[in-house]
């Protein structure tokens, strides 16, 4: 591997995100339990077949009343790590992309995943 791409290479990105989420996460403390906690139960009551995005998660527990965390980022820092998790375990699969709804996102193309 040359140095070009160990410095700007995909495993190096993916290194540094997932430092980074990690860290995000740290700072979450009490907040990022009790996500997870909400996390868990989300995907346990999503039937199999289902469609998602990380999106639709956070606008689903945000309607719901789940306080906001002490920064936007611990959003996708948590939320991201879940479905990584889930991804592992073989509980949920990539499905393709979708648009996401939230105004903010600028109609930005996510990854969408199936509850298998």
């Amino acid at each position: 591997m040359t140095q070009t791409e160990m410095l700007f290479g995909s495993e190096l990105g993916r290194k540094l995100r997932d430092e980074g989420m990690e860290q995000v996460q740290n700072n979450a403390g009490e907040w990022r339990d009790v996500m997870r906690q909400h996390l868990d139960t989300w995907i346990n009551k999503t039937p199999s077949g289902a469609i998602f995005i990380g999106e639709d998660i956070r606008l689903e527990l945000q309607n719901i009343g789940v306080e906001k965390p002490h920064h936007p980022n611990a959003w996708s820092a948590v939320i991201g790590g879940r479905i990584r998790q889930w991804l592992k375990s073989g509980r949920i699969q990539v499905h393709g992309l979708k648009t996401g709804s939230d105004p903010k996102a600028h109609a930005r193309r996510m990854i969408a995943y199936r509850v298998l």
